[in-house]
């Protein structure tokens, strides 16, 4: 046959496959993590096409963003996202450094 396949699965099957994976709706809990965890999951979000929600501790993380060099705050409810390279924040290790802790070994 001319067709093309993968693992035995014809393209149009797969491509069938995609399609109905995309069409549903997605959403992120990010109650736990941090403000890296925030940054990494919206950059993440935005190269789903049928991404749909992030939940996240708005007064948690605001908290949490004290460690970064500028505001990366949730405005209300929502976040912009950065137009910086990477994740589009920057920890400030001067900041960070007041949170070390020595290990008790």
């Amino acid at each position: 046959s001319d067709e093309l396949m993968y693992n035995g699965r014809r393209n149009e099957d797969l491509k069938d496959a995609a399609i109905k994976i995309f069409a549903a709706l997605m959403g992120f809990n990010v109650g736990g993590g941090g403000i890296v965890s925030i940054a990494a999951t919206l950059q993440y979000s935005m190269t789903i096409p049928n991404f749909l929600i992030m939940e996240h501790s708005e007064q948690g993380h605001a908290v949490k963003s004290i460690i970064l060099s500028e505001s990366f705050d949730a405005k209300e409810g929502q976040y912009s996202l950065p137009n910086k390279p990477g994740l589009g924040i920057d920890i400030d290790e001067g900041k960070l450094e007041k949170y070390k802790i020595e290990p008790s070994l």
